[in-house]
């Protein structure tokens, strides 16, 4: 897939406009410690960031903004905005649910691309549009069905959860590493969606769905291993965007071919898509692919 030439102009520019505009300041020695390498996301400075916002010594004020922060949750140009606002063009919601959503897009005050240039409402990280395209696919495409349970492993700082809890009322389990997941609780309490997460200890009865966009691609093969015995063998279905292309071997873990093929063994009914979508261009120039299964 060949980019067209101002594509690659104004998704340049914005890199270059953020690293200027980025928080740069390293994180708090006494948070920067030694985190076991099970994905790629532990091996960067990610968790000690979410650990330093967890224990408040850093406030949700510009958190997006910050380059340990933008290096794993804030990575969509100006192309991949577009596109996810397209997507977006003929949602209708009320006036109350599109405070709920801009109010989470607003959080941690990401670096924002302006409206006129993605072709949406008001300015917006491309990251939150592709997080509100995703749950209004799921919602749309009758993955997620109201009121309904997810399990979603690896989430950021919680947008898909989020978007998920506004648009289709989920109840949401998030499984990723303990400082993630206290900053997500965090920023799903201060926007009155504490009552949609699934506590840690809890268990999940009944049908869920498995959510795992790149998360579970950039995990050790011994990790993928627990989460398909614990998560994804007893889900009623599930998605999954694969970046396994670029960090399977870096981090051992499997490939697109082996992910289809364990999916399988469990005998879900699994398709893999390498274009879709649901899939920015960003995915599409990578070789990210969209793997689903159903029981």
């Amino acid at each position: 897939m060949k980019r067209r030439l101002h594509h690659s102009i104004l998704d340049r520019l914005w890199v270059e406009i953020c690293n200027l505009l980025q928080e740069a300041s390293p994180i708090p020695s006494e948070l920067n410690r030694e985190t076991s390498v099970t994905s790629i996301s532990s091996t960067m400075d990610w968790p000690r960031a979410c650990d330093a916002l967890a224990k408040k010594v850093w406030t949700p004020h510009k958190f997006r903004r910050r380059k340990s922060v933008r290096q794993v949750v804030e990575t969509l140009g100006i192309v991949d905005g577009r596109y996810f606002a397209q997507i977006l063009h003929h949602m209708q919601l009320p006036p109350e649910t599109l405070r709920k959503i801009r109010d989470i897009c607003e959080w941690g005050n990401p670096l924002k691309a302006p409206s006129f240039l993605i072709g949406w409402a008001w300015n917006c990280s491309p990251t939150s549009l592709r997080y509100l395209a995703h749950a209004f696919w799921l919602k749309q495409n009758g993955w997620i069905l109201q009121g309904g349970s997810i399990v979603e492993i690896g989430a950021g700082f919680g947008g898909l959860a989020a978007m998920n809890a506004i648009l289709s009322d989920a109840k949401i389990h998030i499984v990723d590493l303990p400082e993630v997941t206290s900053c997500v609780s965090l920023m799903m309490e201060e926007n009155g969606l504490s009552e949609c997460l699934i506590p840690a200890d809890q268990i999940i009865r009944g049908d869920y769905t498995v959510i795992s966009n790149y998360a579970f691609s950039e995990l050790t093969t011994e990790l993928q291993d627990q989460y398909f015995e614990k998560w994804i063998r007893t889900s009623k279905n599930g998605i999954m965007i694969s970046n396994a292309k670029l960090f399977a071997q870096n981090i051992s873990g499997r490939n697109n071919h082996d992910i289809v093929n364990s999916l399988r063994n469990f005998g879900f009914n699994v398709e893999c898509y390498n274009e879709h979508p649901i899939l920015g261009p960003s995915d599409v120039m990578c070789g990210n692919v969209l793997i689903t299964w159903m029981s």
